[in-house]
């Protein structure tokens, strides 16, 4: 019991992003109810992507916190080790790539003047 306690302890941190980023989340509260126009199709698509993409960022986070934990409790061990910098390299391109598609909707309104 003492070891299941202590792993949901763990665990419990791991939800803080998720929480803060729904407190004040306000993507979702006024959807478009008659999408009759193009300006209500772009709305829509940048409310989707706005939800994305704060997924994309609380999961980037946890694969932080998770390479973290596999650093540390690798205990010097090179295969270990080596699985720990594979999530932390994944985690960043993950990151990028965000950041990366969150600026490419901004370039692409500006080409079309939106």
């Amino acid at each position: 019991m003492k070891k299941l306690t202590l792993k949901i302890a763990a665990l419990i941190p791991l939800t803080i992003p998720a929480h803060a980023l729904a407190a004040t989340s306000t993507v979702l509260e006024n959807p478009p109810t008659n999408i009759n126009s193009i300006d209500a199709i772009i709305e829509v698509i940048n409310k989707i992507a706005a939800v994305f993409f704060t997924v994309f960022i609380v999961i980037a986070v946890i694969f932080f916190l998770l390479a973290a934990f596999q650093y540390l409790t690798s205990s010097g061990d090179t295969e270990k080790t080596g699985k720990a910098k594979n999530t932390l390299i994944y985690a960043v391109v993950a990151v990028v790539v965000a950041l990366l598609a969150g600026g490419l909707v901004s370039v692409i309104r500006g080409f079309i003047g939106a």
